[in-house]
């Protein structure tokens, strides 16, 4: 039994051939739609592969550089200081990269050594966008992924 693909369908003018009395009596049936549905993963797969193009701040002279990030086995190495246009999943691995500061010990209002733990949450690759095709939806999506991991 041959296996229908959505190549072999042409069009109406096609479905006198693919659907036969034999096709009907093995239960098997072609349902045509009149609209395809809306995919909302697809609609966020091609916003993440938009072209962004992005700078890493320059650092500390002993900071990482050039700063690796990977994205579904593809990888890129990025310079500080350098503009780079890539697509947004690898802004978005920048952003995931985070980095805590601690301060252990302080002192306290009579001068004496105290001890308490503070965490602060920070980008590891401070970055800045320098365009983004879909400017409004860019910009919602760059502070919601910010304030998710941070």
């Amino acid at each position: 039994m041959k296996k229908i693909e959505s190549d072999d369908f042409k069009g109406p003018e096609h479905v006198d051939r693919m659907i036969n009395p034999e096709t009907l009596s093995t239960g098997q049936s072609v349902i045509l739609a009149e609209k395809m549905p809306s995919n909302s993963y697809m609609d966020q797969l091609n916003f993440d592969s938009e072209p962004v193009t992005f700078v890493i701040h320059e650092g500390d002279p002993n900071d990482e550089n050039p700063v690796k990030v990977g994205v579904n086995g593809m990888f890129r190495q990025f310079y500080r200081g350098q503009q780079y246009t890539v697509p947004r999943h690898f802004v978005d691995a920048l952003i995931t990269k985070k980095t805590n500061i601690t301060t252990p010990e302080i002192s306290g209002p009579t001068g004496e050594r105290m001890r308490i733990m503070r965490s602060t949450h920070s980008l590891r690759y401070p970055f800045q966008i320098i365009n983004d095709p879909s400017p409004a939806r860019g910009a919602q999506w760059l502070q919601h992924r910010i304030a998710d991991v941070i």
